[in-house]
């Protein structure tokens, strides 16, 4: 059972992290675009970098504090009532 909740928390701790990299990749990969040549490639990689760092940094800051399984649940749980209400 043990193994099931750290392939959980792994598997969470992941998409806390491609979060932050995808954002700052997708960004990079438009300015690579726009600037082609040594420019283009120095911001790609440079902010694929960036978002590598707070990608690792927002996970175990997560893990630590509440669990990355937990943290993923709450936010994706939505009040019932609220629902029901509207």
């Amino acid at each position: 059972m043990r193994f099931l909740e750290n392939l959980i928390e792994f598997f969470s701790w992941c998409w806390i992290f491609l979060c932050p990299t995808a954002i700052f990749g997708f960004i990079g990969f438009v300015i690579y675009h726009n600037y082609k040549g040594n420019v283009g490639i120095v911001s790609f990689m440079g902010l694929l970098v960036i978002g590598i760092v707070s990608g690792i940094y927002f996970a175990e800051r997560i893990r630590r504090s509440v669990g990355c399984a937990m943290f993923l649940t709450r936010v994706s749980w939505s009040d019932s009532k609220k629902d029901q209400n509207s």
